[in-house]
């Protein structure tokens, strides 16, 4: 059976880790988050244009813990701490101005069960912008 918090978890929100021993009431409800985005359009030739871009987030909430069922989330809540970092950086091509093609790869790093783990993700998408009739 899965257990609905980790052991870092545990030790945060229960005396001495035991959820039989009574919850903490003393918490921190600060939530902190900070990020970075930045991007420049380069025109390749009257229509094209190529954009390439870079991301950065990191996200803390300590008192976020993974299961749904208990009003977590999945990312945040697996960690040891409620923080996560995650690296992003793409490129948008778009061959005519209706046409978008994405491709950009992102790292996820956070502490899990005491140690730093980091994963990678590679997301491709194809977009396209249409006008109604007035």
């Amino acid at each position: 059976m899965d257990r609905p918090l980790n052991p870092a978890q545990l030790d945060r929100f229960f005396v001495g880790g035991d959820p039989q021993a009574g919850m903490l009431t003393d918490a921190d409800y600060a939530i902190d988050t900070a990020y970075f985005r930045g991007g420049y359009e380069i025109p390749i030739g009257n229509l094209a244009s190529i954009t390439p871009y870079v991301q950065f987030d990191w996200y803390e909430n300590p008192e976020t813990v993974n299961n749904k069922d208990l009003g977590g989330d999945n990312e945040a809540g697996l960690t040891d701490n409620g923080e996560f970092e995650k690296y992003t950086v793409g490129a948008v091509l778009r061959p005519v101005p209706p046409v978008a093609l994405k491709i950009d790869g992102s790292g996820h790093r956070q502490d899990f069960n005491g140690k730093s783990e980091f994963y990678p993700e590679v997301r491709f998408s194809l977009s396209y912008l249409w006008e109604l009739a007035q």
